[in-house]
């Protein structure tokens, strides 16, 4: 996730000076490429339920900030997909950002 969060602190600057030497190519941002496969951003959203690791929570968080500032009304994206089980999305990162909420809270008192 560190590695995502690096990459895309510097892909749109990347794909300006590419598309400036190399006109005619498109490239597009990390999370145009994400959003190819519905089951990437929920995926990478879902390890800030890690309860063994608090970097990874911590990486995930930073990642979904970056998300949330480049993907208009993701969470109306986010809402229409389901897993293969049935259960929703929004209902599983509802319960993941609640527990994040409850550790960082238990932990600062």
């Amino acid at each position: 996730l560190r590695l995502v969060r690096c990459a895309m602190s510097m892909d749109i600057d990347f794909i300006g000076v590419k598309q400036i030497s190399a006109p005619g190519k498109i490239y597009s941002p990390i999370e145009v490429v994400l959003l190819h496969d519905r089951e990437r951003i929920p995926a990478i959203l879902d390890y800030a339920r890690c309860p063994w690791d608090v970097t990874l929570r911590r990486e995930s968080l930073l990642v979904s900030q970056i998300l949330i500032s480049r993907i208009p009304d993701i969470v109306g994206r986010l809402e229409s997909i389901f897993y293969d089980n049935g259960r929703s999305v929004k209902g599983s990162l509802q319960i993941g950002y609640s527990t994040v909420l409850k550790r960082a809270n238990a932990t600062a008192c």
